[in-house]
């Protein structure tokens, strides 16, 4: 299953306001089946560069998962439950969470249990 791209958006230098557009930038998880929406997240740079925003926009409690990846370090998913208007930042590490092969190779998935979940990601200076 394909899933959307999410666009990482650049935050270019510290110490400055930028126009990061937290809120415009976010993008539904997936418009799914019903069972499974989720998104790709391309990692290009070293993990601690990349801040993950992920807000429950739904009516309910939303399981949020992101998936092991394919790498040495890869296997388990780390999942967790976001209440419903509640948000979260991750910093996934791309040794446990990042594909090196096969269709998703250079990219970290989030799945979610609605399709009322937004994601945004941020790559740091």
């Amino acid at each position: 299953m394909a899933y959307l791209r999410v666009d990482v958006q650049e935050i270019s230098s510290r110490n400055l306001f930028t126009n990061a557009r937290a809120f415009d930038g976010m993008t539904m998880a997936f418009e799914g089946d019903g069972s499974d929406f989720g998104c790709e997240i391309p990692y290009g740079a070293r993990d601690d560069k990349y801040l993950i925003l992920i807000h429950n926009a739904g009516s309910g409690s939303a399981n949020i998962t992101v998936k092991g990846g394919n790498a040495l370090q890869g296997g388990k998913d780390l999942t967790f439950v976001l209440d419903e208007g509640k948000f979260t930042l991750l910093q996934p590490d791309s040794g446990r969470f990042k594909n090196v092969d096969g269709e998703y190779k250079g990219k970290v998935v989030v799945t979610a249990g609605s399709a009322n979940v937004k994601v945004a990601v941020f790559r740091l200076p």
